[in-house]
């Protein structure tokens, strides 16, 4: 697993995608993956299209993911161009290694910002 959407530092796209791979890689077969994944839907508070209708036949625009920052208000602290890819996004990464894969809610903290989390939980990992 990867807990409290450390995932988010490794800087971009690409990098969240090698953090998956990695996680992917160390899991054995049969085995399953927990991730707790940052929304960006919760975030913005409203839904992002992953694959908004083609506005023409040139290709397709994909929103895989938005920059977002936290200032821990009481210390002070920032934490600065945190990346979150879409969860259908998240989702797709695990989907070529696992049996079946499920983003879950589950509810928010006490005292939480979010009003509700959300998990990917991929579960029998096809053998290596």
């Amino acid at each position: 697993s990867c807990m409290w959407y450390a995932y988010c530092y490794a800087g971009s796209v690409r990098g969240v995608e090698r953090v998956v791979r990695n996680m992917v890689q160390w899991t054995a077969p049969g085995g399953s993956c927990l991730l707790p994944v940052c929304d960006p839907d919760v975030l913005s508070k409203t839904r992002l299209p992953y694959r908004p209708p083609a506005d023409s036949e040139d290709g397709r625009l994909e929103i895989t993911a938005v920059i977002w920052n936290w200032i821990d208000e009481p210390s002070g602290r920032q934490h600065v161009g945190l990346v979150a890819p879409l969860i259908q996004h998240m989702r797709e990464l695990f989907v070529p290694f696992f049996r079946r894969v499920d983003v879950l809610a589950y509810p928010a903290f006490k005292d939480d910002c979010l009003a509700v989390r959300s998990a990917i939980v991929a579960t029998g990992r096809h053998g290596s």
